[in-house]
């Protein structure tokens, strides 16, 4: 019988040590996920402003042509 209760112990005391692992693991994936949410929202912000600075580069383009091509004629 003290077999079979050292064994209940000695799988608690896995169990324990593996919840434990596996809290450390899982705190150490969330703020993973979290610097890289954060990289990806920089991205993010990045490309906004590039095409919003190529939109408007290239509508400066195109009146200034506009603007060429009407005085020409």
């Amino acid at each position: 019988m003290s077999k079979r209760i050292s064994a209940v112990e000695s799988a608690a005391a896995n169990l324990r040590t593996h919840e434990a692992v596996c809290a450390e693991r899982y705190g150490k994936i969330m703020g993973l996920l979290d610097a890289a949410l954060q990289r990806i929202g920089r991205l993010e912000v990045l490309v906004v402003i590039v095409a919003g600075s190529m939109i408007v580069g290239m509508a400066g383009l195109i009146i200034t042509l506009a603007l060429k091509l009407g005085h020409a004629a």
